[in-house]
């Protein structure tokens, strides 16, 4: 009876509210690489165990933190405090319950490693075999290890994934820091994956439209799978809006609201700012300059306020997402100028806002 409660409350759960994360994942892996590419790249790791470090376990153990931070923040919940019970069953059953949920995480990168290690088999790569089966002993047992400590010590403040702000950062305290500290905090493992795979787009994009007579639509078309790429981090945004029922309760306009929260990601996107601005080729111009960035500021606002302050639309949301994303794909191909998508984004989220933010139930759920 134990098995499938977990299963069903975590990995089903984590695969549902990160089904954005594996789209834009799913496009690149499979959109830029060939079947082949991935098959030489394959054969390359199961006779290279330093590229397979390089280019493949560096990855891999990113997406493993970001399943242990993903389960951990899921036992905080006020909602599944019910794991607090699992004490009560033997550990054997505990350890077996959580093992299970680990490995159907893992199922991204596990295809990955059944590949070299079908091809390192064949090409006799007995290194790259060997490395491989130590990763994922650590990368199965430790998250699960590090659960069963968290469900048995709840108020061990010890237990956080966060890591200290260097000391600088404590002196950003305006609001529209407030978000980013707290990512920082309390998600490390999501937001440095975010910023990684949205760092790889723009800069991939960028490199590529210099090999040839590419305009910016190819631009375009990555600052829009970044900004989807985001898609993780508006659920944090919802619970960091929860947390803070003073502010969700002043009486602001809707204009200051509106603008208040949109600051907010001006920090988190800081990134991808200034990657767009040092290597963005110039002969795109300087409307070009200043578009870019502001499409990619009104992506995952308007993806937090089309998830969470949407009214009935709220509970198809998900099957709505993926058509706003191929819409706006195909406007960015026949040339839309990606400012008068970034207007529309950002008028919807203003009306969402002004229509639904009140009677949206806030969730604050991330630990101080």
């Amino acid at each position: 009876m134990l098995n499938p409660l977990p299963q069903k409350l975590l990995a089903e759960k984590y695969y549902r509210e990160n089904s954005g994360f594996f789209l834009i994942l799913g496009l690149v892996l499979f959109g830029l690489f060939t079947p082949k590419s991935h098959l030489d790249l394959a054969n390359i790791a199961a006779l290279s165990p330093v590229f397979l470090l390089l280019a493949y376990f560096l990855p891999w153990t990113l997406y493993t933190l970001k399943t242990l931070s993903y389960v951990s923040s899921q036992l905080k919940k006020d909602e599944n405090t019910f794991f607090l019970a699992f004490r009560l069953f033997p550990v054997s059953s505990q350890i077996g319950a959580f093992l299970k949920v680990q490995f159907l995480l893992l199922q991204p990168v596990l295809v990955f490693a059944l590949l070299i290690l079908w091809r390192a088999f064949l090409l006799h790569g007995y290194g790259s075999i060997l490395l491989i089966c130590l990763f994922f002993i650590p990368a199965l047992l430790l998250p699960v290890l590090f659960w069963l400590r968290q469900i048995r010590n709840p108020s061990d403040k010890s237990l956080g994934l966060g890591f200290r702000l260097p000391a600088f950062l404590h002196l950003l305290k305006g609001h529209s820091f407030y978000f980013l500290r707290k990512l920082l905090n309390n998600e490390p493992a999501l937001f440095f994956i975010t910023k990684l795979l949205s760092g790889f787009l723009l800069l991939g994009s960028i490199a590529l439209s210099r090999t040839d007579t590419y305009d910016d639509r190819l631009i375009s078309l990555a600052i829009l799978l970044a900004g989807f790429a985001h898609l993780g981090l508006t659920e944090i945004y919802h619970s960091f809006d929860g947390e803070m029922p003073l502010l969700r309760n002043l009486p602001w306009s809707n204009g200051k609201r509106f603008s208040m929260q949109l600051l907010s990601w001006l920090p988190v996107l800081a990134p991808e700012f200034l990657m767009l601005w040092r290597s963005m080729p110039r002969e795109y111009g300087w409307i070009y300059w200043i578009s870019a960035p502001f499409f990619l500021l009104s992506l995952p606002y308007f993806l937090s306020a089309f998830r969470f302050y949407s009214g009935g639309i709220q509970k198809t949301s998900e099957r709505i997402l993926p058509l706003t994303f191929f819409v706006s794909g195909f406007a960015i191909m026949y040339k839309i100028p990606v400012l008068a998508l970034a207007g529309t984004f950002l008028l919807a989220s203003y009306f969402l806002i002004q229509r639904y933010y009140f009677s949206s139930e806030p969730k604050g759920n991330l630990s101080a």
